[in-house]
């Protein structure tokens, strides 16, 4: 149980990292990897947070290109 926290905290620390350093797909694969193996329900949110910041950013790069 306690290895499965250290773990779970870990995906997600590693999502944290992957967005600081801008590759906002891998920040969702490891938060997944939290939510989906380790029931991270943190991830969850976090998750849902970089999907959206990923379409927000979709927008904007379109919108900058017209």
């Amino acid at each position: 149980m306690i290895r499965d926290k250290i773990a779970a905290r870990a995906c997600y620390n590693m999502a944290i990292i992957s967005e600081i350093n801008g590759d906002v797909d891998m920040a969702i694969k490891w938060a997944q990897q939290s939510y989906e193996n380790y029931n991270n329900h943190l991830a969850l949110s976090y998750i849902n947070l970089l999907k959206n910041r990923k379409i927000n950013d979709a927008i904007l790069e379109d919108q900058q290109s017209q």
